[in-house]
């Protein structure tokens, strides 16, 4: 029996990597998957999941939990705080090289449905999320100014996009 393929995609042009970090694929119980693959094309980072995952909403609360709330989540799916369920999420290491400056940031990503089709969701504790505007920001190394602030937004229901905000 084939896995179902769900793609998601990063771009931006300040990412240098991304990684998923082994043994962090969560489904429910009993549900055949295959470890994510991650490609390059440009500043678009793919991430290829395979997967015969059902909807849980045990899942999308371990999710919500593990990014630190619903005030550290976002969607493409528009303005929703938090996901009801979730098929599946996994957590991913992305590098950030900011003017020299490289970073290192943990997130998760979880996938989820509504009635139009599968729905991506992205979290972690170093994102913002007030009203809708999903932001990542970053500090000097010595904390002592904002060094870059990245809004996270998406484009094409499987894309999530990380631009400068200033």
């Amino acid at each position: 029996m084939p896995y179902h393929k769900s793609l998601l995609a990063i771009e931006s042009t300040l990412i240098e990597r991304v990684t998923y970090v082994d043994g962090s694929f969560t489904a429910a119980a009993n549900i055949p998957f295959h470890p994510p693959v991650v490609d390059r094309a440009d500043d678009v980072w793919i991430l290829t999941f395979d997967c015969d995952g059902r909807l849980d909403p045990e899942l999308a609360i371990e999710f919500t939990n593990l990014c630190g709330g619903a005030d550290r989540v976002c969607s493409i799916d528009g303005p929703k705080a938090s996901p009801d369920t979730l098929s599946f999420y996994a957590k991913i290491d992305v590098t950030l090289n900011l003017n020299g400056d490289k970073r290192d940031v943990a997130l998760f990503v979880g996938q989820g449905a509504n009635k139009l089709g599968y729905v991506w969701w992205l979290g972690g504790l170093p994102l913002a999320n007030a009203n809708g505007v999903a932001l990542l920001p970053f500090v000097t190394q010595d904390n002592s100014a904002v060094q870059q602030i990245l809004q996270v937004t998406d484009r094409d229901g499987d894309l999530f996009q990380l631009t400068p905000w200033f």
